[in-house]
């Protein structure tokens, strides 16, 4: 494993793109290449992965984490992110109005920091409801399995860090106002009934 460390990789000979790909790497600098990825020329391709490759472990200074959480690969995590922005940002507006009772006051940070906060979300639960601890699956016909925000503590009105986890809608809706104990107290009879 090669260390990030500036130190150590000034003193490594590392091959010169210049050299070792000369096409592929005077495409960097064409302006519609320009902070885009460019293809291996195919004239060059072998000589591309004919490469010794070593794994490097980078230490990403916490803008680079924003940044990666800002801009996931996954299209349909990235798409189901963006509805519980939605949502949340729904649930806020709807704020002090009047259905049957008066919508609570409730409050939050800007869209990409909820957007950063779910995928962290997303991430540390390992794709898994905070509630009954199973996979959250996307693109289901069952709206009950589809992925739900959820305030840990529903007396705090502040979508957060803190007060946020990522649930399946029905378990969201069955805890609802819930304490965590009498939510595990009822999922616990649940699978017994199951079993």
């Amino acid at each position: 494993m090669v260390s990030a460390d500036p130190e150590d990789l000034r003193h490594r000979r590392f091959p010169l793109g210049s050299t070792t790909v000369p096409l592929s790497y005077a495409s960097l600098g064409r302006l519609t290449s320009l902070g885009r990825c460019v293809a291996i020329d195919a004239s060059e391709r072998s000589q591309f992965l004919d490469l010794d490759i070593e794994p490097v472990t980078l230490t990403l200074s916490a803008r680079a984490h924003t940044a990666i959480d800002l801009n996931t690969s996954d299209k349909t995590l990235r798409q189901e992110l963006s509805r519980l922005v939605g949502m949340i940002k729904a649930d806020v507006a709807r704020a002090g109005s009047v259905t049957h009772g008066v919508a609570p006051q409730r409050n939050v940070p800007q869209d990409s920091d909820i957007f950063i906060m779910l995928n962290r979300l997303w991430r540390e639960q390992n794709g898994r409801c905070a509630l009954c601890d199973q996979p959250i699956p996307f693109n289901q016909a069952n709206r009950l399995l589809q992925i739900s925000r959820d305030r840990t503590d529903s007396g705090n009105t502040t979508y957060d860090w803190h007060n946020t986890r990522l649930t399946h809608l029905a378990c969201n809706l069955g805890k609802s106002d819930g304490t965590l104990g009498e939510w595990q107290e009822y999922l616990a009879m649940v699978r017994q009934g199951a079993g």
